[in-house]
């Protein structure tokens, strides 16, 4: 069921007029009554969060302002934003629904009602921003059509139950892939990758050897855009990966996976890196200029509910060459989410920005932190450095 959401932002709405200029400045250090659940960095340089509060707030940290986006009627659990133009959001919420707000002004101009029986944690933006995918604990995977949102697709799995989604990369290349897969992670320990041109009932990729399941997904983007990362639920130490293929496969190594389709062979399980002590809530691959040259270095940065950021050097080289270094954003918080500003195809950040990650807590705040450690702005106070 489709509709607009006939409803309005609390901070930019009247009863009886169009949106406010004037956004309000938060009073409180934390943006959110509850814990941040998702969060998008936008084309702006500002950064969409949502939360178990039912909300969503378009953060703009420069200035310290917020507009607060009210409609779901239970916790928000996921957001994603257009990275080819400035025009929409879209959420997924335990109320079962889907919504698309437009970034410049928060209002919500469609509803997906009912889009899935069970919660729904993942969501999914196609790259050229035409389509969108909703992953349920209904062990369904959706495809809608952004403009109609009428469904294009639907794969589900036995015990398919879906926690976290990415799209891109560039899987089966040589075999078909590549932009066309869209990949989530699923309580079964598993990550399966659904090409959405088709209408097969066995995943294009399917990746295994978990300790317990995965929490978050990311691609590489540019010339490395082969390369997915996953981090993955721990106690103790135990479980607490991150781990990186080359979706290209034939490269040797251990798959841990088959990929059905995929002339170039089953992607290639490149690293595995231990070192969080819990839960890894979110991965995100960044290349920044090297010290001494022009050459990109790749990184991936990943948090942790440990309380810990960690940013992982030599990637792109063999295994066991890869390094870390673990840095702690704010007071030892409980992060829950990650996003960067790299990969928009238009030049709309500072260039310092993009050495820039935004990392969310469960006490409702946002922090931005570059990818060297240093703390860049925070709602909440303190950060050390090791």
């Amino acid at each position: 069921q489709m509709g607009n959401c006939g409803l309005k932002s609390k901070s930019s709405y009247s009863d009886s007029g169009p949106p406010d200029t004037h956004d309000r400045t938060p009073e409180a250090a934390a943006i959110h009554n509850g814990a941040v659940l998702g969060l998008a960095c936008l084309s702006d340089g500002s950064i969409c969060t949502c939360s178990d509060d039912k909300t969503l707030v378009i953060y703009n940290w420069k200035e310290n302002t917020q507009r607060q986006l009210l409609g779901h009627t239970k916790a928000v659990n996921r957001v994603v934003a257009s990275k080819k133009s400035s025009d929409f959001i879209f959420s997924t919420s335990r109320d079962l629904s889907v919504k698309q707000w437009k970034q410049d002004s928060g209002e919500c101009v469609q509803t997906i009602s009912n889009a899935h029986t069970l919660n729904i944690p993942g969501i999914a933006l196609s790259p050229d921003e035409t389509q969108l995918c909703s992953g349920s604990r209904d062990y369904s995977v959706k495809v809608w059509d952004v403009e109609t949102a009428q469904t294009k697709a639907t794969f589900s799995a036995p015990r398919n139950i879906v926690t976290t989604m990415a799209w891109g990369g560039n899987a089966g290349e040589g075999g078909g892939g590549g932009q066309n897969i869209v990949f989530q992670g699923s309580e079964d320990l598993c990550v399966r990758g659904w090409d959405v041109r088709q209408s097969s009932k066995v995943p294009a990729v399917h990746l295994t050897g978990f300790v317990y399941f995965p929490t978050s997904l990311a691609l590489s983007h540019g010339s490395n855009s082969h390369l997915l990362a996953a981090g993955c639920k721990g106690f103790n130490s135990n479980g607490c990966e991150v781990k990186i293929w080359d979706l290209r496969g034939g490269r040797g190594g251990n798959s841990n996976g088959d990929a059905g389709g995929n002339s170039g062979g089953p992607p290639v399980l490149q690293h595995q890196l231990t070192g969080h002590e819990h839960d890894v809530t979110g991965v995100q691959f960044m290349k920044v200029k090297h010290s001494s040259s022009q050459k990109d270095d790749l990184l991936v940065m990943s948090v942790s509910r440990d309380g810990y950021m960690r940013r992982w050097e030599g990637i792109d080289l063999g295994v066991g060459d890869v390094t870390s270094r673990r840095y702690m954003p704010s007071d030892r918080s409980s992060y829950t989410c990650l996003h960067s500003w790299q990969g928009f195809s238009s030049d709309t950040n500072e260039e310092d920005s993009l050495r820039y990650c935004a990392v969310g807590d469960v006490n409702g705040s946002v922090h931005v932190v570059d990818c060297d450690g240093t703390s860049v702005h925070s709602t909440a106070p303190g950060v050390a450095i090791e």
